[in-house]
């Protein structure tokens, strides 16, 4: 488990997404997910309330399972952004609030007769899903807001996602359009911090306990780049020795006034890279950064904000 780099300072979205799969397999090849499904007729008329809790955790079918890992796994940086305490809390409460959500419109709709008695809504976190979504919409910036241009429309480097999350929401026709809205309204409500909900945590001895327990299966090892940095400061050390020798001068003993350099013959120091533009530090903030932070990664990657982008939510 330790290999999937991936996951870096996000165990919580890996301990998540390891749930989601497990329990989905399950009950696929168990042939059980009848049973996890939110049925409010045998929640509220026979008491089958571990429902509850089931039908926000395993996918019934395994193209929701690839796509809704998919989505939680790219949406793993809103970990490092919050910290795993509060990214956990957002979890717990978006999952409650979205199956509230859905009990309340499952059952009303069943009342009503709109759709048949005893509504049964499709299994899975589509809670947490689209809640994520929420986040995703309004706090990550477009890097390339025209990527693709396709039939007159640009496509940015975001449109991938939605198409993604259109997918899950219609693949399933009401029964996983239902679940998906209520999840986009739990994240609408968290946004927006109602009854100030960002600021709810999970107490701290909990997580305490549960990191005790599970952090040798989910502390994933950070990627061993160093070794690489290393060997490309050779290779442009050797370059620069190289271009040395074609300098007028090059060859000459130090202390003697090698050519274009400082004295003892040695090149001067490439120029650092030009400030960084306002607009791309404003970009990178609104991922949630510090200026400072932000600044320095752009230093670090010559002023590429992609790159920046991966290096500030890859955490320190």
């Amino acid at each position: 488990m330790g290999a999937l780099a991936g996951f870096v300072n996000a165990p919580v979205t890996k301990g998540y997404c390891l749930l989601v799969v497990g329990a989905s397999l399950l009950s696929s090849y168990t042939h059980s997910s009848h049973t996890l499904r939110l049925d409010t007729t045998r929640i509220l008329r026979k008491g089958e309330l571990w429902r509850l809790f089931t039908s926000q955790i395993a996918f019934q079918e395994h193209p929701q399972t690839v796509l809704g890992v998919f989505l939680l796994y790219t949406f793993r940086h809103f970990e490092r952004q919050m910290g795993s305490r509060k990214f956990g809390s957002f979890l717990v409460l978006s999952t409650l609030l979205a199956t509230s959500t859905e009990m309340a419109i499952a059952g009303w709709l069943g009342g009503k007769g709109r759709i048949g008695e005893g509504l049964v809504l499709s299994p899975g976190p589509f809670g947490v899903v689209y809640a994520l979504f929420v986040l995703f919409y309004t706090t990550v910036p477009k890097l390339h807001p025209r990527l693709l241009r396709v039939c007159g429309a640009d496509l940015s480097d975001k449109s991938m996602y939605y198409a993604v999350g259109a997918q899950l929401l219609l693949g399933g026709g009401w029964k996983t359009a239902i679940p998906a809205l209520c999840g986009l309204f739990a994240g609408i409500l968290y946004r927006r911090n109602v009854f100030g909900m960002q600021s709810v945590l999970l107490p701290q001895v909990l997580c305490r306990g549960v990191a005790s327990v599970l952090e040798p299966l989910l502390q994933a090892r950070r990627p061993t780049t160093r070794v690489r940095g290393g060997a490309e400061r050779r290779r442009r050390r050797a370059g620069m020795a190289g271009r040395e020798q074609l300098l007028p001068g090059g060859d000459r003993a130090p202390g003697r006034g090698g050519g274009g350099g400082r004295e003892g013959g040695q090149l001067a120091p490439p120029p650092p890279p030009p400030p960084a533009s306002e607009d791309a530090i404003q970009m990178l903030m609104g991922l949630g950064f510090e200026r400072g932070a932000v600044v320095r990664a752009l230093q670090g990657a010559d002023n590429n904000v992609e790159v920046a982008a991966n290096r500030l939510l890859q955490g320190p």
